[in-house]
């Protein structure tokens, strides 16, 4: 089971997620999709090739600002971010490695870069 935090008029709400989708919400008039303003990265996952190297260009949406961008695996490649966009750049690796941005108030969304040959 995942647990959620959700963002709604001002208050942090709760919610426990299984194999079956939805299971509790701690608060009442909390929705997982309220309204569309979640933190999220686009694009939110890409297939890059293990063969040669690749940048790819991410960008922040629906977060507060300032943003801090991080990569799960440094051994990966590079990244360099400014605000609401960040540049990663791979190595030649085969595999799943995921980028993660957190805004002002803590939201988190993380993307996905699979490496293919």
């Amino acid at each position: 089971m995942r647990f959620e935090r959700m963002r709604r008029m001002g208050a942090w709400c709760l919610a426990a997620l299984g194999s079956a989708g939805l299971v509790v919400l701690a608060l009442a008039g909390c929705s997982l999709n309220d309204g569309g303003n979640a933190l999220e990265i686009d694009p939110s996952s890409v297939q890059v090739s293990a063969a040669e190297v690749t940048n790819v260009v991410f960008t922040a949406t629906n977060g507060v600002p300032p943003y801090t961008w991080s990569l799960i695996n440094y051994n990966w490649g590079t990244l360099v971010s400014s605000g609401t966009v960040a540049t990663f750049t791979t190595v030649a690796v085969n595999g799943q490695n995921s980028i993660q941005v957190k805004d002002s108030e803590g939201n988190l969304a993380r993307a996905f870069i699979v490496g293919i040959q």
